[in-house]
């Protein structure tokens, strides 16, 4: 499982990608 950073419009928030 691995933890990737997301820009989404001005909001940043970690998503986790199986």
């Amino acid at each position: 499982v691995c933890t990737f950073s997301v820009q989404s419009g001005a909001e940043r928030r970690q998503v986790p990608f199986i």
